[in-house]
């Protein structure tokens, strides 16, 4: 406890490095989503690294250790594939966004319709929250670039809540330390 502490300023460098990150999010959409693109492709390349790495030192432990190797190369040569190529990445994004809102939605719809028959109260919020997510979903799906603008505004606004948190963070430790030395 003491170190952090003794080191709350690296919770505002943090915290300012989050807000800066999120106004230059904000403010350069294009750069932004280009940015966010090239990183669509090193998170596939990591991923598929790690599978790789997983299966092969696995392989006596896990029966089906080869489909864990064969997703693990594909997802590396994908990610190389946008990496090189972020282009790709920029176009699929928001397809790829759409799916998993959609896989979301309709989860929250089911589940929604489970906690009814337990007569769970304010269902409804969650079955509300489900079609909402999936009507979007379907925007996105049929206008892309409401996606784009999504994945930028989101992205934006997660970096400044990070910020602000960090931020407020450090000054509650700081608080502690003066606490501490009296």
């Amino acid at each position: 406890m003491s170190e952090l502490v003794r080191n709350w300023w690296l919770f505002l460098i943090t915290g300012l490095l989050f807000l800066i990150t999120g106004v230059w999010v904000l403010l350069t959409p294009l750069e932004s989503y280009i940015t966010l693109s090239v990183l669509f492709g090193v998170i596939f390349f990591v991923a598929g690294l790690t599978k790789i790495v997983f299966s092969v030192s696995n392989k006596n432990y896990i029966s089906g250790w080869g489909w864990y190797l064969g997703i693990g190369i594909i997802d590396f040569l994908l990610g190389i594939l946008l990496i090189l190529h972020p282009e790709i990445s920029m176009v699929t994004l928001p397809f790829l966004m759409s799916i998993w809102l959609m896989l979301k939605g309709t989860t929250l719809i089911g589940i929604a319709i489970d906690i009814k028959q337990f007569n769970i109260p304010n269902w409804w919020v969650l079955l509300t929250g489900g079609i909402l997510t999936t009507v979007f979903a379907f925007f996105i799906l049929f206008n892309p670039l409401i996606g784009v603008f999504t994945i930028v505004i989101w992205t934006g606004l997660a970096f400044l809540t990070a910020g602000l948190i960090n931020t407020m963070l450090s000054f509650k430790i700081k608080k502690l330390k003066t606490f501490m030395e009296l």
